[in-house]
């Protein structure tokens, strides 16, 4: 028996429409009332076999998926991390002098970090290379700064060499006893110069190693700000060797000239006092008015 045309019901809650001889691919919503059967029945189900077999295909299990091996996570490394960071900066620090000190303390925090750190990426699961980074970092920023810091020491050694002017060679003659000589802002006169003296004078007397020479000195400020004068500005020439002045001496020589400030157009005079041999006269007297000045020189013979 046949069953008529309709509306009927689907299991997913729609509706389908049969024609009377197959299912068509019309779908409503919700539910209708079924059309009645001939006999007044129940109506028949139409074709089962096809509802079936529809009802198969859309309603597919789904694909079987493969279970893949378990994700690593790995952890993290701070100390690693940290000890990068230090040793990177105190390599940055270990190319510039002085400051590649403070460079060498963060340069062995960072070798301490990098050693834990490698340690411990065992356990982590990570920063192994970045331990790795930091030990070598570490180690040429100490090279480094070592390097710099000896380049640095053999400079300033031979600049202060330099700054020594006159060594084995006193500066340029210009001038004898009693003449007017100049070097920067201040005018030389040597008056004399008289060796073979014991003691230096004054309320503590100083006594040389061999004997003073004493260099009467004039000292004229012709520039335009005020100048301090120097007894150890004042150096001494026997041949080529180089005499400095007594400072200590000087002093007791000079009570009011020791060390003072000349004002532009002022002038004092003082006594230099020299350590020489026994025995022994300066040839040139070498005047400087401060300790960088290139100097001028005196023929006291």
């Amino acid at each position: 028996m046949s069953t008529p045309a309709g509306w009927f019901p689907r299991p997913d809650g729609r509706q389908r429409y049969w024609d009377g001889e197959t299912w068509t691919e019309s779908f409503a919503p919700g539910v209708a009332p079924v059309a009645p059967s001939a006999t007044g029945g129940e109506p028949a189900r139409p074709a089962f076999e096809n509802e079936h077999v529809s009802r198969t295909s859309e309603q597919l299990p789904p694909a079987p998926q493969g279970v893949g091996a378990p994700a690593v996570v790995k952890g993290s490394n701070g100390l690693a991390v940290a000890g990068f960071v230090l040793a990177l900066l105190g390599a940055l620090a270990s190319f510039i002098p002085i400051v590649n000190l403070g460079g060498d303390f963060l340069a062995l925090l960072g070798l301490i970090f990098g050693i834990i750190g490698l340690v411990q990426s065992g356990k982590r699961g990570a920063g192994r290379g970045l331990a790795i980074a930091a030990i070598i970092l570490a180690v040429a920023a100490f090279v480094i700064s070592i390097v710099v810091n000896m380049t640095t020491v053999a400079a300033v050694n031979t600049a202060v060499k330099n700054i020594d002017t006159g060594q084995g060679t006193p500066a340029a003659v210009t001038g004898k006893l009693g003449q007017a000589v100049k070097d920067g802002s201040f005018t030389f006169v040597v008056h004399s110069v008289k060796c073979g003296i014991k003691t230096s004078g004054g309320s503590l007397p100083s006594k040389p190693q061999g004997e003073f020479c004493a260099v009467s000195v004039s000292v004229t400020n012709h520039g335009s700000k005020a100048q301090t004068f120097d007894a150890l500005d004042v150096k001494g020439f026997i041949a080529s060797s180089k005499y400095e002045a007594d400072a200590g001496a000087s002093a007791m020589a000079n009570p009011n000239t020791f060390l003072t400030s000349i004002n532009p157009g002022n002038a004092i005079d003082a006594i230099v006092l020299i350590d020489v041999p026994a025995g022994k006269q300066l040839d040139t007297v070498e005047l400087h008015d401060s300790l960088f000045s290139t100097g001028t020189s005196v023929s006291v013979k």
